[in-house]
């Protein structure tokens, strides 16, 4: 006996199984639990008939071959990936110390970027990911609110959060408005 006619024979027994279930699940309303039941039936027998297989593994065949190109390409990456335990290493930004000045603070944000660029290494981007996330923490630790508005303005990754961070250390006193409109409540 051939392999698709046990699985044909299987499939109809389960499915035969399955409808007696639904019509004993549905007993309140027989007259549909044995229309559903039928109904399921029939379309599993149609899905699982060999005449059924057989078209689709026909139709599966007709699709376009990978070149040779494309399949070396493929194994060549299943060759080279890493299926093993990367073990975590959670990140503590400046381990020796963070930049004195705002200045350096914003260079070595600058150049973060380019090598977040310029790396092929999923390891080191991810360092280098997290010591920008250091870069942002430090700066708005130094100046609250300025990283914020920095954002805000449209900044993208690449864009040196400088002139805004040199904007912090101006004195912004409170404003008077009875001086601006001479006590004026009019």
């Amino acid at each position: 006996m051939k392999a698709y006619r046990v699985v044909w024979f299987i499939a109809v027994i389960a499915l035969t199984s399955a409808g007696m279930v639904a019509v004993a699940v549905a007993s309140p309303v027989s007259l549909l639990g044995l229309i559903v039941g039928a109904a399921s039936i029939l379309v599993v027998l149609a899905l699982a008939s060999p005449m059924t297989v057989r078209a689709v593994r026909r139709w599966l065949r007709t699709g376009p071959r990978p070149s040779e190109g494309q399949l070396d390409t493929v194994v060549r990456a299943l060759a080279t990936s890493n299926p093993g335990f990367v073990p975590f290493q959670p990140f503590r930004p400046f381990q020796q110390s963070p930049p004195a000045t705002d200045e350096e603070l914003c260079r070595a944000w600058c150049a973060s970027y380019r090598a977040l660029h310029s790396t092929t290494s999923r390891r080191k981007l991810l360092r280098i990911v997290e010591e920008r996330a250091g870069h942002l923490d430090e700066m708005e630790k130094r100046n609250p609110g300025t990283v914020a508005a920095w954002v805000a303005s449209g900044a993208t990754a690449a864009d040196n959060p400088l002139p805004y961070l040199s904007l912090a250390h101006i004195d912004r006193g409170a404003i008077n408005w009875d001086d601006l409109i001479d006590g004026k409540d009019q």
